[in-house]
């Protein structure tokens, strides 16, 4: 099945995908600041495992044979090699 749009539909479309893009853009780029913030504003360097902490920030951390990746929920990803 073929759609055909009109140059106003995709215009519409192009603006829309834009918009979407920006929103995720600016979404991810406040859990980066609420996460910054976060940290500043602990009063101590972190010397033991912390739960609340670990649950504040790590939405997952993935085990592979050689490196495991820790997904923080600010949506940043880190690999670590084993």
């Amino acid at each position: 099945m073929t759609i055909h749009l009109t140059p106003a539909d995709k215009a519409t479309y192009k603006f829309l995908v834009n918009e979407l893009r920006s929103r995720h853009r600016e979404e991810t780029m406040n859990r980066i600041k609420e996460l910054q913030d976060f940290i500043a504003g602990q009063k101590t360097d972190i010397t033991e495992f912390d739960e609340a902490l670990v649950k504040k920030l790590i939405e997952k951390i993935t085990v592979f044979a050689d490196h495991f990746t820790v997904e923080f929920k600010s949506g940043i990803t880190i690999d670590i090699e084993a």
